[in-house]
């Protein structure tokens, strides 16, 4: 068996929502375990994968705004955290009236284990006034919204993704919050993708990486800038490692055989 077969055969039950922004349920068989495979982990996106450093940039009603790269949270301690998580819609299909949202049934939910480091530490050094509310989180992902905003007067040009937490829920080391850079004890690896067509990229993404073919073709289509970099300006705006073309094959087949083995 191939790896691209062994890499469909692991991801055969991923149940896909909607390929763009992608967002698929986790197989029923997957959430027997304590721990649910980083492949079969159910994905939750609200807009395509976005073109960004990894920077984390904390600002606003702090006493020492900062930006930290992941090589900055990398230098800190650690924690594991075993954590499971849910989409707010999971078993929407249930509810009548259907509601506004993606069509999940009910495994929009998957178990892992995060390492990262304690949301109160990296708090601690910017510190927060006295009188902050909340802590105001919001991704780098951003564009136009595909379904039907609650609020009206909402423009669905270009919205960014925000949540926050009670300021005194964020620096209570026992509230356990983790700004996690690892999933179940890998991180993952910056690749070089050949230029090759939307099909034959999809192939490769399914050699190299946890994902099927189906799952790397819906990626591939989600991006939403492609870029096609001829040097080294590349690790200007990339904070991992490149990982070569051929130690990308080595790494791919050696997981093949370890998994065979």
């Amino acid at each position: 068996m191939t790896v691209t077969e062994n890499l469909d055969a692991a991801r055969a039950g991923l149940v896909m929502i909607n390929p763009a922004p992608y967002n698929a349920e986790a197989p029923p068989g997957a959430l027997a375990a304590d721990i649910t495979p980083t492949e079969l982990h159910y994905v939750r996106s609200n807009f395509p994968v976005p073109t960004h450093d990894g920077a984390l940039e904390i600002g606003g009603a702090v006493d020492n705004p900062m930006t930290l790269t992941l090589d900055d949270l990398r230098s800190m301690p650690a924690q594991d955290a075993i954590v499971t998580l849910e989409c707010a819609g999971n078993g929407r299909l249930e509810m009548r009236p259907l509601p506004t949202g993606e069509p999940w049934g009910d495994y929009a939910a998957s178990t892992a284990r995060w390492t990262g480091v304690p949301l109160h530490e990296v708090l601690q050094q910017v510190g927060p006034h006295a009188d902050g509310v909340d802590v105001r989180f919001e991704g780098a992902d951003h564009g136009a919204y595909h379904l039907k905003p609650v609020l009206a007067d909402t423009d669905r040009g270009d919205l960014s993704f925000v949540r926050a937490l009670p300021l005194a829920t964020a620096v209570d080391p026992a509230a356990g919050i983790l700004i996690a850079y690892e999933m179940n004890g890998r991180e993952l690896p910056v690749v070089q993708v050949p230029v090759l067509t939307p099909r034959l990229s999809s192939y490769w993404l399914a050699l190299v990486t946890d994902v099927d073919i189906t799952t790397g073709r819906n990626l591939i289509d989600s991006m939403g800038t492609e870029v096609v970099v001829t040097d080294d300006a590349i690790r200007d705006v990339v904070p991992l490692d490149l990982v070569p073309y051929q130690e990308t094959v080595r790494r791919a087949l050696e997981d093949d055989r370890q998994t065979e083995g």
